[in-house]
């Protein structure tokens, strides 16, 4: 999660957050390791159940780096052309 979408899930601008760095360093670290320790979280809590979650790790660890960086390329690309639509 870029920290554009972290700010729009805590309801905050960016400069917000970027502020904070400056003059709240405190909660700014701690808001950044919130969002690092539950970035697999929330990636986790879409799909159905860890069961899948381990049958799409299972497959994907099987296929060369090429073909990895294909078809993220290609989840990137789908979930780009919904967020247009």
């Amino acid at each position: 999660m870029n920290n554009k979408d972290f700010c729009k899930k805590l309801k905050i601008s960016e400069p917000t957050l970027y502020n904070w760095r400056r003059t709240k360093p405190y909660l700014y670290d701690i808001l950044i390791q919130y969002k690092e320790n539950n970035e697999v979280f929330i990636v986790k809590e879409n799909i159905e159940s860890l069961d899948e979650f381990a049958e799409l790790k299972k497959y994907f660890n099987k296929l060369n780096e090429i073909e990895k960086e294909y078809y993220i390329s290609e989840i990137k690309t789908r979930v780009l052309k919904k967020e247009l639509e």
